[in-house]
């Protein structure tokens, strides 16, 4: 289903056919939920990533997650 948002909360606007092309132009963290644009001009909207095929696609729009802080990579400013 393709909801609004990024979220099952969001209304569904449409569905995707198995093996329907669909360009990716975002992700959420961990790529939870992607904004896909259809490539046959049905309406744009929020997928559950899991559900899409293509890790390289996913990981090329999904907001990159530092293992550390960047700010402070040996953690010496770390809040005890």
């Amino acid at each position: 289903a393709i909801h609004t948002g990024p979220g099952d909360v969001y209304p569904v606007i449409d569905k995707l056919r198995n093996d329907e092309r669909v360009l990716l132009d975002s992700c959420t963290r961990f790529s939870r939920w992607c904004h896909v644009v259809q490539l046959d001009g049905g309406p744009s909207g929020w997928a559950p990533g899991s559900y899409l095929v293509g890790s390289g696609a996913k990981n090329a729009v999904t907001p990159f997650e530092f293992s550390f802080d960047p700010m402070d990579p040996l953690g010496l400013f770390r809040r005890r």
